[in-house]
C-alpha cells in the first residue's frame, strides 16, 4: 500500500519540474481541489490493493495448503483502517513530491522511508505482542 509513495512523489515532482504545476495554479479553480483529487485518486487506488491482497489471503491461500485469512467481525472498522492508511500514504507521498528537487530524489527518500516504516512497524508489533504475553 505505501508504495504509492514512490509513484505518487515522482508524479509531483515532474509536475514541479516541466511547468504543469504552474499552469495548474493559473486555471479558474484552486490548487488545492488538483491536490486533494489526486490524493483521493490515490487512496481509491490503495483501497483497491488492499481488497485484492485480502482477497489473495482468504480464497488463494486456502488453494495452495496455507491457512486462509480471517476478517475481523466489524468490516466497517477494517474499511475505515484501510481508508486512512490509504490517505496517510498519498499524503506522504505529496510531501515527498514537495519536498524533493528532483524525481532521483523523491524515488531514493520514498523507497527508504517505507522500507524504514516497514521495519519500524514489525518491529512495534513484535515487541507490543510480547510485552502483551508477559503480561498475561
Amino acid at each position: 500500500m505505501f508504495f504509492i509513495v514512490i509513484s505518487l512523489g515522482a508524479s509531483i515532482v515532474r509536475e514541479k519540474n516541466s511547468g504543469s504545476f504552474m499552469r495548474l495554479k493559473t486555471m479558474p479553480t484552486s490548487i488545492t481541489l488538483a491536490i486533494v483529487s489526486k490524493q483521493i485518486a490515490y487512496v481509491i487506488i490503495t483501497v483497491m490493493q488492499a481488497l485484492v491482497i485480502f482477497s489473495i489471503g482468504k480464497w488463494i491461500f486456502p488453494l495452495i495448503g496455507l491457512p486462509g485469512l480471517d476478517f475481523p467481525q466489524d468490516k466497517a472498522s477494517l474499511l475505515l483502517v484501510i481508508i486512512l492508511c490509504g490517505w496517510c500514504a498519498a499524503s506522504f507521498a505529496i510531501m515527498i513530491g514537495v519536498f524533493a528537487k528532483t524525481q532521483e530524489q523523491s524515488n531514493g527518500i520514498g523507497a527508504v522511508t517505507i522500507v524504514l516504516f516497514a521495519a519500524i512497524g514489525d518491529y512495534l508489533c513484535r515487541h507490543l505482542r510480547c510485552h502483551n504475553r508477559c503480561r498475561a
